[in-house]
């Protein structure tokens, strides 16, 4: 009955908050993102983070890659993969320098202070995906290039965090490969990308041109292919990897086939009625008011440099590589957002003791304000 009462409110505040968000000429997400800190431990305190949230959230998140993977065009992914690399490194080391920086002039030791970095140095592809689509410029050049550098940027976080995991012997990642060593990750990693290399070019055309004359109903082929969506997911998870990154592939692999219209006009009510909702509040619910009231001043530059960082590196990578000012500007933008895996990172930053509870809270703050302001920020500019 109470998780009943707190789905209701969750949905209530989405509603209400994504229809002011319109009022005012904001991204949707924005209010999303809003609703949560206002029912969570910062505001309202009507609405607490647990493991029935976290489930719905990851099936949110999972979903809205899912979708993204749908409607991108693998042949424009290719097109701009060089530009999507450079971006993604540029803007990954600009962080990479800045905040272990300032992590060891507040105190930190190295190993902390290169955990700092690599929590700032994540990219949250699912809020840039949904302001993207809600712009209609998810398969403008731009809105590939922010794609794929998001993408490229969750893997480079997970070779960063692989780098700090070994540098403080600590299996930081929880992922049973990991605890082999960073090479043998990185091993699987690769094998996993040819897997899905082989599904999207051969296998998963091959299989639905095969079972095309059984004539699936519309949801038998959103049934399957959302069966294949969680296996990529979940094998991604198993080598370390997001199961966003599963999941955007998934999408990716069926976009190029028969079903991909079909499995959309399904996919998407399914995803957008309850669980992406759930994942864009839940967000908001993580902020703590201990982070804003007990180190305003590092939150302060925690925020301020998380969003010249992103901005300014992956810019310049966009400039490096030929675009225009005003396409660097939209994508340096675009990659501002740290969301989900930055969460992620922190969280296993605190429960291996790399963070210390006030300093996690800050953080968590810091990420949930770079992450309501990004969208802001993207739409404005773009």
């Amino acid at each position: 009955m109470k998780m009943l009462l707190v789905i209701c409110l969750i949905l209530t505040f989405a509603i209400v908050m994504r229809q002011l968000s319109l009022r005012l000429g904001l991204p949707t997400v924005v209010g999303e993102l809003i609703a949560g800190v206002l029912l969570g431990p910062a505001i309202l305190n009507w609405v607490q983070y647990n493991g029935i949230i976290s489930e719905f959230a990851n099936l949110g998140v999972i979903c809205l890659m899912f979708i993204a993977g749908l409607e991108s065009d693998l042949k424009l992914l290719e097109r701009y993969f060089k530009p999507s690399i450079v971006v993604a490194s540029v803007g990954a080391m600009f962080p990479m320098i800045a905040f272990p920086i300032i992590g060891y002039l507040a105190g930190l030791s190295i190993s902390k202070a290169l955990f700092l970095g690599v929590t700032f140095s994540a990219t949250s592809v699912s809020i840039s995906v949904e302001v993207l689509v809600e712009m209609h410029r998810l398969k403008t050049k731009e809105g590939i290039t922010i794609l794929g550098a998001a993408v490229a940027d969750d893997i480079t976080s997970v070779v960063l965090l692989g780098i700090v995991s070994t540098l403080t012997h600590q299996n930081v990642t929880g992922s049973k490969i990991q605890s082999f060593g960073l090479v043998v990750a990185m091993v699987a990693q690769i094998a996993y990308f040819i897997l899905i290399w082989l599904l999207i070019k051969w296998a998963v055309p091959k299989v639905i041109n095969w079972v095309q004359p059984f004539k699936f109903a519309n949801r038998s082929k959103a049934l399957i292919s959302l069966i294949f969506c969680f296996g990529l997911s979940c094998l991604a998870e198993v080598t370390g990897l997001s199961s966003i990154t599963g999941a955007f592939f998934a999408g990716l692999a069926i976009s190029s086939t028969c079903w991909k219209q079909a499995v959309q006009s399904q996919i998407l009510p399914f995803g957008h009625l309850l669980f992406i909702p759930v994942f864009f509040i839940s967000i908001g619910l993580e902020m703590s008011i201990i982070g804003i009231v007990n180190d305003w001043g590092l939150l302060i530059i925690l925020v301020i440099t998380a969003i010249l960082t992103k901005f300014l590196g992956a810019g310049t990578g966009a400039l490096s590589c030929r675009y225009s000012f005003q396409s660097a500007t939209i994508i340096g933008s675009g990659m501002i957002s740290r969301g989900e895996v930055a969460l992620i990172i922190a969280q296993l930053g605190y429960v291996h003791n790399l963070l210390s509870t006030d300093l996690y809270s800050t953080i968590i703050s810091a990420i949930i304000i770079t992450t309501i302001l990004a969208p802001v920020i993207m739409k404005k500019l773009a």
